[in-house]
């Protein structure tokens, strides 16, 4: 009986089995050798957890190739079991998996093997069984020789003589006692860090390549010494300063102190002590609490505390300040020459800036009769007139709609209406709350004459309801821009015969009474009355004759 116990699971032939046919197995088994020395594609169902990859007993499997890429999209971590648990084996393995998560190599309830997207990993399957483990089969790996890799990330040690990290222009070469860092647009830098954790660095950088004008060369101190800092304190011995910048007090023998300033030196520099009293002598006083008067002084963003003020020759108060915290808009005074007005006004960060002038408690804002203008304008309202305005309820928008009205007051008093939805001599005409208008003194509208063109006349029904034409020749009667459908257009139209009879092709779309159109009157000057009506937006009309020869 054939047995399959071998670790590609080929079959094995027992002996004086499959007489006349063991060719055909041994052909299946030459194939399944192909296969495991190849390379294998799986999928894993889309976001699966748990997936089983097994070597069938003399079948065609991807599991049984060396190399096996597991494909397919996943949403978390998925362990893969590999059988069977007995199958001892060495397999590369590469997650090319979407959704960036990891992949799990198992055998049994032994170790495992994670494989990050996109990675690749060489393990091995010691067959143990239900506890058989996977096992990372380069670990503690020894490479003899020459070794190039693109990229190498290593989580020990790297030994050996030149190391290159990256590339040429980005890597960092260690080489024969030399060190080259290169960061490829960036500048170099080396990180010293603390004892403790690597919680802190200090670190050397490299300057800017604008600050270049050729290669330099930082040399170490031959003696036990500190490097020099630019924030602590520290005995500079026999060193030159050029062009030093001080910002702290000097003192020494290159110090000139001279209360008077009589002396004079190009070396030395004067302390504050000489400088103060020679100003002092110069120059008057003005301490923060004297009482001193400036004539003819320019003084440059002068500053005034919160609630501070300008007096008046009295000492009274005259303007108080107020301060906004982060202001940045403010008043602004432009005075004018003769003729000019003087301009209170507003400037600052912001685009648009308001002007508010606020009287305290029930104090008011008063403008001297006949002295307000807007936009140059002179406002000539009286008060009294301005308070026709109090208890307005209107909006803005709603004010707004007069900007422009031209209209008269008689023209206003139009609106001027008794009772709602009826009609008055003079009056706009109004619906009542039903929408209804009633007509106190009957209806009347003009009719419109109309003239045929190249034998034909068009009924325009936006402009009339009444129309009117005198026959001059044999024309065809049409109609243009009736109501929409669900809406009522009807019109009437009165025709006059000439003094040669002539006819009327009427348009398909008039439907007579039983389906036969009117004859018109012949003798010269007859008039003949027709009605039309239709509520389907002109698809259809109704015509009716409401009167013939009524010359």
């Amino acid at each position: 009986m054939a047995t399959y116990v071998n670790n590609l699971r080929l079959k094995e032939i027992a002996t004086g089995d499959e007489s006349g046919t063991w060719g055909t197995s041994t052909n299946t088994n030459l194939e399944l050798i192909g296969q495991a020395l190849g390379y294998g594609t799986e999928a894993i169902t889309t976001n699966a957890d748990t997936h089983t990859s097994t070597v069938g007993d003399g079948a065609s499997d991807e599991a049984r190739a060396i190399y096996l890429k597991y494909t397919g999209t996943l949403d978390s971590a998925c362990t893969i079991t590999i059988g069977p648990n007995t199958m001892k084996r060495f397999q590369i393995i590469e997650n090319a998996t979407g959704g960036s998560q990891n992949i799990i190599i198992s055998q049994g309830s032994g170790a495992n093997i994670t494989i990050g997207t996109g990675a690749v990993k060489a393990v091995y399957l010691d067959g143990a069984g239900s506890g058989a483990a996977v096992l990372d089969a380069l670990v503690d790996l020894d490479l003899t020789g020459t070794t190039t890799a693109a990229a190498v990330t290593a989580s020990g040690a790297l030994t050996g003589g030149t190391v290159i990290a990256g590339s040429s222009s980005a890597g960092t070469t260690v080489s024969a006692g030399d060190i080259a860092l290169k960061n490829g647009g960036t500048r170099s830098t080396v990180k010293f860090y603390c004892e403790t954790s690597n919680a802190h660095y200090a670190q050397i950088q490299a300057p800017a390549h604008s600050s270049f004008s050729g290669n330099v060369t930082l040399t170490l101190p031959a003696t036990t010494s500190n490097l020099v800092g630019d924030t602590v304190t520290q005995t500079l011995t026999n060193k030159t300063l050029t062009s030093p910048v001080l910002n702290t007090g000097v003192s020494g023998t290159a110090v000139l102190d001279s209360d008077t300033m009589s002396g004079a030196s190009a070396t030395k520099l004067a302390s504050s002590e000489s400088i103060k009293a020679y100003v002092d002598a110069s120059v008057s006083s003005v301490t923060a609490s004297s009482t001193t008067t400036f004539t003819n002084k320019t003084l440059t963003a002068a500053k005034i505390v919160d609630g501070g003020f300008l007096a008046d020759a009295n000492g009274n108060e005259l303007i108080k300040m107020q301060t906004t915290s982060s202001a940045v808009n403010e008043l602004e005074l432009t005075n004018a020459a003769t003729g000019g007005a003087v301009v209170v006004g507003t400037s600052g960060g912001d685009t648009n800036i308001d002007l508010t002038l606020t009287p305290k408690g029930t104090g008011e804002v008063n403008v001297a009769a006949g002295n307000l203008n807007y936009a140059g304008t002179a406002v000539t309202s009286t008060g009294a007139e301005l308070n026709i305005l109090d208890g307005v309820t209107s909006t803005t928008a709603e004010l707004n709609i007069l900007d422009g009205v031209t209209s008269t007051a008689a023209e206003l008093n139009y609106l001027d209406i008794a009772t709602l939805g009826l009609t008055a001599a003079s009056k706009a005409v109004t619906a009542d709350a039903n929408g209804v208008i009633t007509l106190d003194n009957g209806f009347s509208e003009e009719y419109a004459a109309v003239t045929s063109s190249s034998a034909a006349v068009s009924l325009d029904l936006r402009t009339a309801s009444n129309f009117s034409h005198d026959l001059t020749e044999a024309t065809t009667v049409s109609f243009t821009n009736p109501a929409a459908s669900g809406k009522v257009s009807a019109a009437t139209l009165r025709i006059i015969q000439g003094s040669t009879p002539r006819a009327i092709t009427w348009n398909s779309s008039i439907k007579w009474a039983a389906d036969t159109a009117p004859t018109l009157s012949q003798a010269d000057n007859a008039v003949d009355i027709f009605v039309f009506y239709t509520v389907d937006g002109g698809t259809t009309y109704y015509g009716f004759t409401a009167g013939q020869v009524m010359s």
